[in-house]
Formats: C-alpha cells, sequence, structure tokens
C-alpha cells in the first residue's frame, strides 16, 4: 500500500506537465502548419499594432462573441 502512495503523485505530476507541454505546443504546431490559423489568431489579436497591419475579416469566434 505505502508503494502506490509513493507512486500516485509521481503519476500525477508527469500526467500534468505532459497536459501543459501538450497545451503549450499546440499553439506552435498549428502556426507552422496552417495558413488559416495564422490568420484567425492575427485577427483574434487585436491588442498587437503589428498584427493589425491589414484589416482581417472578423473570425467566426469573434463574431460569436459579439452575436451572443
Amino acid at each position: 500500500m505505502t508503494a502506490i502512495n509513493f507512486y500516485v503523485p509521481a503519476i500525477t505530476l508527469v500526467t500534468q506537465l505532459l497536459v501543459y507541454t501538450n497545451s503549450c505546443t499546440n499553439p506552435i504546431i498549428y502556426n507552422f502548419m496552417s495558413g488559416k490559423f495564422r490568420k484567425e489568431f492575427r485577427s483574434a489579436c487585436v491588442c498587437c499594432p503589428r498584427c493589425r497591419q491589414e484589416k482581417p475579416q472578423q473570425s467566426r469566434v469573434r463574431k460569436f462573441l459579439l452575436s451572443s
């Protein structure tokens, strides 16, 4: 029983690290692989003046948020 209690925190930590790593790397991978993702990301990032150089169309997410 004590062996299980020893491994549970370690397994939990490794699992959480894998989840966080996956969440952090997904946008980077999508950026390299998809031009549509880059376009939608730029249109969602309205606080960055460099991203707003061209007038992007409203993203579907922003349209949904504004309509609700």
